[in-house]
């Protein structure tokens, strides 16, 4: 009988742990609007989601945002 694999590890020291920053929900056809441009680009849509909220804080003035 195989042995049990055990619990996973956790994360390195000193690596801070992820956490959802956003939950969208849309409409059908807002949804086959993004998975049209995620098709034409190749780009994901979570970056596609962060690089239209990247640019909108530099033309409103905020600060970049922190690396990931």
């Amino acid at each position: 009988m195989a042995r049990p694999k055990g619990r996973p590890l956790k994360s390195s020291a000193g690596q801070e742990e992820r956490e959802t920053v956003i939950h969208m929900k849309g409409s059908p056809s807002y949804v086959a609007w993004l998975d049209g441009i995620h098709r034409s680009t190749h780009i994901p849509k979570v970056q596609i989601v962060r690089l239209a909220l990247a640019e909108w804080a530099k033309k409103h003035s905020h600060p970049e945002p922190p690396e990931i």
